[in-house]
C-alpha cells in the first residue's frame, strides 16, 4: 500500500513540474511552417549586426522558401525583419518537384546549404540575388545558376 501511495505521490510531482514548465500560450504562428533556420549574425560595428534566416512553409502540396534579412540592434536587441525574399522552388527543383527541405547548414552569414529531395543545394550572397549551385548527394553533376530572387516583400 505504501509503494501505490508513493507511486501516485511521484505521478503527482512529477506532473506538477512539467505544468510548471510546460504552459499553453496564445500565439499566432503558421500551422504550416515546416523549418525555420538562422544563419549567424555578420556585426556591421559594435553596435548593430544582420543575419539572414530560412523558412519553408508546407501549404497542401505547395513547398514556399523565403529568406528574411534581419537587423540587429545592441547586444542582438531590438531584432527587425528589414526583407522577406522568396525563392521559386521550381527554379532550384530540376525534374522533380521539391516537397521538403533538409539538413540546413549554414557556411557563411550570407550562404546556406540544404537538401531537397536528393539534390543538395547551395544558396550564396543571399542580399537581393543569389547563387544557386546543385549537386547530387553522390557527386554526380553540378549546376550553378545565377538567379534574383523573386519577390521582395516589406
Amino acid at each position: 500500500m505504501k509503494k501505490i501511495l508513493l507511486g501516485i505521490l511521484l505521478v503527482l510531482v512529477f506532473i506538477q513540474y512539467l505544468s510548471s514548465i510546460l504552459s499553453a500560450v496564445e500565439i499566432n504562428l503558421d500551422p504550416n511552417i515546416e523549418t525555420i533556420s538562422s544563419g549567424p549574425i555578420l556585426w556591421k560595428d559594435e553596435k548593430t549586426g544582420i543575419r539572414f534566416r530560412m523558412i519553408t512553409i508546407l501549404s497542401e502540396v505547395y513547398l514556399n522558401i523565403y529568406i528574411q534579412k534581419i537587423e540587429f540592434g545592441e547586444e542582438s536587441c531590438c531584432a527587425k525583419v528589414i526583407k522577406t525574399y522568396e525563392i521559386d522552388p521550381e527554379k532550384l527543383e530540376g525534374k522533380n518537384k521539391l516537397f521538403s527541405v533538409t539538413d540546413i547548414q549554414w557556411l557563411s552569414f550570407d550562404s546556406v546549404r540544404f537538401k531537397g529531395n536528393s539534390t543538395i543545394y547551395t544558396l550564396k550572397k543571399l542580399n537581393g540575388e543569389y547563387e544557386c549551385i546543385r549537386g547530387k548527394e553522390e557527386g554526380g553533376y553540378s549546376k550553378k545558376e545565377n538567379n534574383r530572387f523573386d519577390s521582395e516583400g516589406q
